[in-house]
């Protein structure tokens, strides 16, 4: 009876085992697996569950260990996946059987103390023969494959962004899971309330992590768009250079047949001031701003600065993209930067700004500058400037700056400077390499 029992288990597991881990890389890669490769990976969770089932008892915590590497020879050798996500299914494949065990522990508290009969002696035996654990087991895969095939763009992008940092952090929350149980299982030393405690805490980490991954991927998402609404936009204002070119010939040709020069000059003082809002949109362009989160931020700002008739500088001499700081952080910081200068500028007469990314060799740093005009009345205190509260009373072109020093004083590696020379109000960002 007790051969047929753990012949039971071995099959059922396998299967369930078998499943899970088919199911979830046809979903990860969107494409079936081979016959060959299912063959394959068929006979080796067959041949580690017998070997499993049979010396259980022997083996102790080092079937932890036969599993796992039966996995990652499975999704490395047979699937060819990714280390994160060969990592991931280990860790989700033990802890399925982690949890599964802990509930059989408990139920079998229950069982202990209490007289059984009837139907609660049915269940004592599926728990007594441990086939309670491959139900629990089935449960469990069945609720974790229906999520993760649901939602599985989202987790792949999410897997895929783990880094190793991450890995190592998941694989100690595993062993949190796993260790406990088995010592518990084969010792019985398990305290079910720490044992809970460690799992709710396990629990808030891993969807604490998911969740800022969530957010980060809303504000990529923002700026994709951002990116896109830029780019759009100066597709649109060079097709309407190239529309107009012919109007424009034409327009010179009858200046010149007429011989009105006068008008004609006054035709190319306008043209020129065109062309050199033409030469500045050259210069917002993917190519030369080569980084999205910066290119999307500073793209939208030129958008603005444009509709309120701002003329906008854009000077790139670095590689944006090799700038060492937080793109996200950085955008943000260029946002409120870029805002409180066209709010400055939008008040003065001389409607100009600019912004500026270069090397110094010097410093092996590259530098950020944002330069407005500002009323020659203007009262801004320099060392209170990015104090908090100071900014957004007192200072109209300050709005916001307590939180851009707020997120620069967190990197060791950069600084913000605020100047005012000659009614020009200018802050340079100082990022070093290193």
């Amino acid at each position: 009876m007790s051969v047929a029992i753990t012949l039971t288990k071995i099959f059922i597991n396998s299967s369930v085992l078998f499943v899970f881990v088919t199911k979830l890389a046809e979903a990860y890669n969107e494409k079936p697996i081979e016959k060959e490769q299912n063959k394959k990976i068929l006979s080796l969770i067959l041949l580690v569950s017998f070997v499993i089932g049979f010396y259980v008892d022997k083996f102790g915590i080092a079937i932890y260990l036969l599993n796992i590497f039966n996995l990652i020879l499975i999704n490395k050798l047979i699937l060819k996946q990714t280390w994160n996500f060969t990592l991931i299914n280990v860790i989700f494949s033990c802890s399925i059987t982690s949890l599964s065990k802990m509930l059989v522990l408990l139920i079998g508290k229950v069982f202990n103390s209490i007289p059984t009969s009837g139907f609660l002696s049915l269940i004592e035996f599926f728990v007594k023969s441990d086939l309670i654990t491959v139900i629990f087991n089935l449960l469990f895969t069945f609720i974790i494959l229906k999520y993760a095939i649901n939602y599985i763009t989202n987790l792949k992008l999410f897997i895929d962004k783990l880094n190793y940092k991450d890995l190592i952090l998941f694989s100690c929350l595993s062993l949190t899971i796993i260790v406990p149980v088995t010592y518990g299982l084969y010792f019985n030393t398990v305290n079910l309330k720490i044992y809970m405690a460690i799992i709710l805490i396990d629990l808030i980490i891993v969807l604490t992590k998911y969740t800022q991954y969530y957010i980060d991927s809303q504000d990529e998402l923002k700026q994709e768009k951002t990116y896109n609404t830029t780019l759009s936009n100066l597709v649109d204002s060079l097709r309407v250079v190239k529309h107009d070119y012919n109007n424009i010939l034409q327009t010179i040709n009858g200046y010149i047949v007429t011989k009105e020069y006068k008008g004609l000059e006054e035709h190319f003082k306008e043209l020129y001031k065109e062309s050199n809002s033409i030469a500045t949109t050259e210069s917002v362009n993917p190519s030369v701003i080569n980084q999205p989160a910066v290119y999307a931020i500073v793209g939208s700002k030129y958008n603005t600065a444009m509709t309120k008739n701002i003329k906008f500088d854009v000077d790139v001499e670095t590689n944006i993209k090799e700038i060492n700081f937080n793109f996200t952080d950085l955008s943000r910081i260029l946002g409120i930067l870029l805002d409180n200068a066209i709010e400055a500028t939008e008040q003065t007469d001389t409607k100009e700004m600019s912004i500026s990314f270069s090397y110094n060799k010097k410093k092996q740093a590259d530098m950020i500058e944002i330069k407005n005009h500002i009323k020659a009345n203007s009262k801004i205190d320099l060392n209170k400037i990015f104090d908090k509260g100071e900014s957004s009373k007192k200072v109209k072109s300050g709005l916001g700056l307590w939180e851009v020093k707020n997120i620069i004083s967190k990197k060791q590696n950069s600084q913000i400077y605020a100047n005012i020379e000659n009614n020009t109000f200018s802050q340079t960002i100082v990022i070093e390499k290193s």
